[in-house]
């Protein structure tokens, strides 16, 4: 690590001297003899960074010639803004060259400079005391010719040795699960022996899969807590069936596998030499299957036994020697004293990737150790990760390569020798996130030990750290956990600030921000940050500045733009933010300004075409004014990624749209052009002729470069044709077009042979999609050979969508003309539409491989439908009738959602009861207000000569915001299978007693807000019933009769709805005393069930400031009270009552609210989580 802040150091400073700013005279002499002392250091240490794990002085002597290092730097650093400054000043000042060359100054550089010469002459002087020698250690360089580039290994490597381990541990499993208890099966070994791996095999097995009904995958930091872990764990289980679950663990540590498992734990084996040698010949020999030297093989067996049968240490040194062939290199690898490290130390597991890292090219090693700053398990973004490199100085621009490039080249090379593992992609295969194994975080959390650090509590930071992150928790509003940051860690480069979940009010932002002048990066993502102090103009040195997720954020101050080295600015998610500083235009080295989400943003600061760095731009807001114009893009020609352009009725005219030169931005992916809103009742003709026709010019005007890649999206664009470049662009995955409500055509979008994607929302005007839709090449038709989705939408006038009678048929290798790959269909609200010549059986190759289709408020037959066999999901709303005829020949469906249809009096008996008894899973019906009842579903079939049972294929049945409907006796009489049932918001519904008769499979029973609903049918016979959840409805009085029958009970929820009226003083929700008596009955009842039961929600609540709602929760000895609270409006204020002097446990959650609560009054343990993820379990079994 000495080495690479040095190397980085000398680069600077040699850089320096040799500009006309290093030749000042008084500063170049001192240069000059600082760069050669720095030059004899810098060749031994090598020799001192291996020897430093052995020797306490020498590690001593380079944690000091790192401080000093460190301390250069920023002189250096305070040296090279004073040039930039002075760079921007001449632009605008003549003789500002005579105000950067005053003596003050080259004073006061001359004396730093001297000063850190001093300190390296003193280090330089002892490196005879410890006899170090020059030693060249051979690393492959950033950017070798040689080396493959092209083939990054991200796909899932071939696993050895543990084919027998996946065996056993699967049958253990199944062999566990037809227990009535939760099996918890432990596999221990050391770090880096693949445990995690082997966990994901057994998880993703197919006899695994179909054993268990659902997985799930839970990552812990390392300070947890076993029992709470565990207890969460089960209750998550809890919503999709506890009985027969399995827990399978990974820990490298026995106390934790023998307090956890129920299970004998498995102890995980080292593997072969033999599979460590398959291991590292694959990475060694990459692609290419040569046979290695009879010398490389002897060297390389010994190698990867000095790896202990551990695949992460053997994956890392094959890939440190991929393509290296010279047998020199090897044994250089063998030989090294690393092996010898001390297990305290991490043991030859750790050298192996101490080894590994050693041979990394200078900037390689600073990225990965930096990433010590993240917790265990962090998803490393690749885009926030790069842009905290440049801003540390660890990425440098080669050649033609800039920073950006440069950094995602660092990043893959890091993935690629496994420093990195599990890469995440986007939909274009781009590579977007990834994690840090374990060890390699102990790695680098080992080499960076003395810099690098994570804290909850300031006073614990040690002096002279350099990269802090720091987790505050306070619901105090006065505390400022700042104020001794400033005073003790002025040489701080890199401060993180976390704010935890659990803090009501975030601590606020006093800090005199001028103090932290050598600060390079100030991450304060969604702390809660409402004002940003003038100070913050101090940090001269500053490059990395995140604001993002701070909705309470109004502006910046000015002084903002004093920050002449600042390259990231991230306000992403700051909702309120109203403007941007005046003078923006200042930051010449901004490279990254992000300001998506921020709302009420109504223009941009002046001259943005200055900031000719700009890679990222968000956005950009046209203005009527001088310097606000679109034509400001015409410098910003690196601009890359996603752009939104706003306001484009605000271009004059196509002059100034050609001036803003899109087609010569080739870097961006994303295009998104937005005009400003229109009333949509306005018909065309009141519109002005000639602001449509300038909508026209302007839009042709804005071609963008034939690169873009990702997303077109057009939106309320007032002319009646498109642009002719549309066709153009000929690698775009998406195109949106919303609300054009003038156009009449629709391009020959056919054509682009890579669109997935494609949305066609509002366009008022549109009656015909025509045969120009498909274009035409070479006289042949397209069809979109690659879309995979098409929505189209509110379409009012849309009256006829024609087909070409050429693409209606498959091709000579049989795969369809039109659509081979449309998966997913969306035609909804298109009143006019006649059927579509698609849907006729003539033309069903088209549509061979759609298993999805969301149709509604459409006017022809649903008839048509009949031919779509391979359907999995349908969603039919807004229709008068739907007939059995409709629907019963889709012998493929297995969801099937009926939602809106107002006036549909009754559901089709015949194809549902077809549906229910072949492959239908899942029904579900909402708003459908004229529907009283359901046919019935299923059938029963003879079994022997007497015996008759129901053949029934739904597990899940959802009825939702029925006015009307008043039984489902019917419809529940042969659903033997179903598992989960949800009758919710129906007010004129009634259960009767045999409604449940059954139901024997059923897990999940939600009855939520059925004002008639005075009593619930016995429920003793539901034996596999797990939740069961229940509103407050003021006219139930008492929960249902066997409960204490319920065994594979896990939750019984209470629902509170609680609704208030703005400025009244009435209640209309349910009022106190029938909450007080309903959990009086409630726990009353509960008494024989797990403790772990009882989950009291509140949801739905609006705020009267007169009523702040006090409940009382009478929980009975011992149990375990969970509270959840979700989508709440801000300032609302709960107080919790314990009326007992029991001692319960309080599990609270809090789903999407933004309040203050009083838990004063609990008596008992509280657990408090702010910010849940998810939503409550009773919402999600639904």
């Amino acid at each position: 690590m000495a080495d690479a802040v040095l190397g980085l150091l000398l680069e600077n400073l040699n850089s320096l001297i040799q500009s006309e700013f290093g030749l000042l005279h008084g500063v170049q002499e001192e240069a000059e003899k600082l760069s050669l002392t720095l030059s004899t250091v810098q060749a031994v240490i090598e020799d001192a960074e291996t020897k430093q794990h052995t020797d306490k002085a020498i590690a001593v002597w380079l944690r000091r010639l790192k401080d000093t290092a460190y301390d250069a730097e920023d002189v250096l650093d305070e040296w090279m803004t004073e040039v930039r400054q002075s760079e921007f000043e001449s632009s605008q000042v003549t003789n500002s060259w005579f105000h950067f060359n005053q003596p003050v100054f080259r004073h006061k550089i001359a004396k730093k400079i001297k000063k850190v010469h001093a300190d390296f002459d003193f280090i330089a002087g002892e490196i005879s005391k410890f006899d170090l020698k020059i030693r060249v250690v051979e690393r492959v360089a950033l950017l070798d010719p040689n080396r493959e580039t092209s083939s990054l290994l991200v796909e899932p490597e071939q696993v050895y040795g543990r084919d027998e381990d996946q065996r056993k541990i699967v049958d253990m499993l199944i062999s566990n699960a037809s227990s009535r208890n939760i099996s918890v099966l432990p596999i221990l070994g050391v770090g880096g022996l693949g445990k995690t791996t082997l966990a994901q095999l057994v998880c993703n097995d197919e006899r695994v899969s179909k054993c268990f009904g659902a997985r799930m995958w839970v990552c812990v930091a390392e300070d947890f807590d076993v029992k709470r872990v565990t207890t969460l764990i089960i209750e998550c289980l809890s919503a999709c069936g506890a009985e027969g679950s399995s827990l399978l663990i990974t820990t490298r540590l026995e106390t934790v596998a023998l307090l956890m498992g129920t299970l004998p734990l498995y102890r995980l084996s080292f593997l072969s030499d033999d599979e460590c040698w398959a291991i590292f010949k694959g990475r060694a020999c990459g692609m290419d299957d040569e046979d290695l030297s009879a010398d490389l093989v002897e060297t390389g067996k010994q190698i990867v036994k000095k790896c202990g049968g551990v695949p992460l240490a053997t994956r890392a040194l094959g890939t440190l020697l991929r393509f290296k062939r010279d047998v020199n290199e090897w044994e250089s690898i063998r030989g090294s004293e690393i092996w010898e490290l001390p297990e305290e130390k991490g043991g030859a597991i750790l050298g192996a990737l101490r080894l590994s890292y050693n041979h990394l090219p200078t900037e390689l090693r600073q990225c990965f150790s930096y990433c010590s700053l993240y917790p265990k398990d962090h998803e490393l973004i690749k885009t926030e990760l790069i842009q905290l490199w440049m801003a540390n100085g660890f990425v440098r621009g080669i050649g033609r390569m800039d920073l950006e490039d440069m950094g995602n080249y660092i990043f893959n090379e890091l993935l690629r020798g496994s420093f990195f593992q599990d890469p995440e992609k986007d939909y274009t295969g781009g590579i977007v996130k990834c994690k840090m194994h374990d060890l390699m975080h102990d790695l680098a959390c080992s080499l960076t030990k003395t810099e690098c650090c994570t804290v909850k509590k300031i006073d614990t930071v040690p002096k002279g750290m350099r990269h802090l992150s720091l987790v505050v928790s306070s619901s105090k509003p006065s505390s400022n956990p700042y104020k001794s940051l400033c005073k003790l860690n002025k040489s701080l480069r890199t401060h993180f600030l976390h704010t935890d979940k659990s803090s009501i009010n975030p601590p606020p932002l006093h800090m005199n921000f001028s103090k932290l002048k050598y600060l390079r990066v100030l991450k304060l993502r969604e702390t809660g940050v409402r004002q940003v102090p003038n100070s913050i103009g101090g940090m001269k040195c500053l490059r990395y500045l995140n604001l993002s997720g701070n909705y309470s954020l109004g502006f910046l101050p000015d002084s903002i733009c004093s920050l002449i080295n600042l390259q990231t600015l991230n306000l992403d998610g700051c909702q309120n933010l109203t403007r941007l500083p005046k003078h923006m235009r200042k930051l010449r080295s901004l490279r990254h300004l992000d300001i998506g989400g921020c709302t009420k943003l109504s223009k941009m600061p002046i001259k943005m075409g200055q900031m000719v760095g700009l890679s990222t731009l968000s956005n950009f807001i046209v203005g009527e004014k001088k310097g606000e114009q679109i034509n400001e893009l015409n410098g910003l020609k690196h601009l890359s990624g996603e752009l939104l352009l706003e306001k484009l009725e605000l271009v004059n005219n196509s002059t100034e749209a050609t001036e803003a030169d899109l087609a010569s931005k080739p870097n961006l992916s994303s295009l998104l052009l937005s005009w400003g809103r229109r009333d949509g009742s306005i018909h065309r003709d009141e519109m002005q002729e000639e602001e449509r026709k300038k909508s026209e010019r302007v839009l042709e005007c804005l071609q963008p470069h034939v690169n873009l890649n990702q997303n077109l999206t057009i939106h309320w664009y007032q002319g009646v044709v498109l642009p002719s470049w549309m066709t153009l662009l000929r690698n775009l995955r998406e195109i949106q077009l919303f609300e054009c409500w003038n156009c009449e055509t629709l391009p020959p979008l056919g054509q682009l042979s890579r669109l997935v994607l494609l949305r066609i929302s509002r366009m008022k005007s549109l009656k015909c999609i025509g045969v120009e839709f498909y274009g035409e090449v070479g006289g042949h038709l397209k069809g979109f050979p690659s879309l995979e989705y098409l929505l189209l939408d509110y379409m009012a006038n849309l009256e006829e969508w024609e087909f070409p009678s050429s693409l209606l048929k498959d091709d000579e290798n049989g795969k369809a003309l039109l659509f081979p790959c449309l998966r997913k269909l969306w035609l909804m609200d298109c009143p006019k539409l006649e059927t579509p010549s698609i849907f006729l059986p003539t033309s069903c190759c088209c549509l061979r491989n759609l298993n999805s289709l969301n149709i509604g408020g459409v006017s022809f037959l649903m008839q048509s439908l009949s031919n779509l066999t391979a359907l999995e999901t349908l969603r039919i709303s807004e229709k008068e009738s739907i007939l059995s005829g409709e629907i019963e020949y889709l012998t493929a469906l297995k969801s099937l959602v009926i939602h809106s249809c107002k006036e549909l009096i009754s559901l089709p008996a015949e194809g549902l009861q077809k549906l229910t008894s072949l492959n239908l899973k899942s029904l579900s019906i909402y708003s459908c207000d004229s529907i009283k009842s359901l046919p019935a579903m299923g059938r029963m079939i003879q079994e022997g000569m007497m015996m008759k049972t129901s053949c029934c294929s739904l597990v899940v049945l959802i009825i939702q915001y029925c006015s009307s409907l008043t039984s489902v006796s019917e419809g529940l009489r042969f659903l033997t299978s179903l598992e989960t049932l949800n009758i919710s918001f129906c007010k004129e519904f009634e259960l009767k007693r045999e409604d449940f008769q059954h139901l024997t499979c059923l897990r999940h029973l939600d009855l939520t807000d059925l004002p008639k609903l005075t009593s619930v049918p016995d429920v003793q016979n539901l034996t596999a019933l797990q939740s069961l959840a229940f509103g407050s409805d003021k006219n139930l009085r008492m929960l249902p009769e066997g409960l204490q029958h319920l065994t594979s009970l896990q939750s019984l929820f209470l629902i509170v709805i609680l609704i208030y009226i703005n400025d009244s003083r009435e209640l209309t929700g349910p009022t106190f005393p029938t909450f007080q008596i309903l959990t009086s009955s409630f726990i009353s009842i509960c008494s024989s069930v797990p403790s772990h039961c009882l989950k009291i929600v509140f949801t739905r609540t609006t705020y009267n400031q007169h009523h702040p709602n006090s409940l009382s929760i009478l929980p009975d000895e011992s149990k375990t009270i969970d509270i959840h609270i979700y989508h709440c409006v801000p300032y609302l204020i709960y107080e919790f009552y314990c009326l007992r002097s029991a001692n319960p446990v309080y599990y609270i959650y809090e789903y999407d609210c933004r309040f203050a609560l009083n838990r004063s009054h609990l008596i008992g343990a509280i657990s408090w989580t702010r910010n849940a993820v998810g939503t409550p379990d009773y919402d999600q079994n639904y």
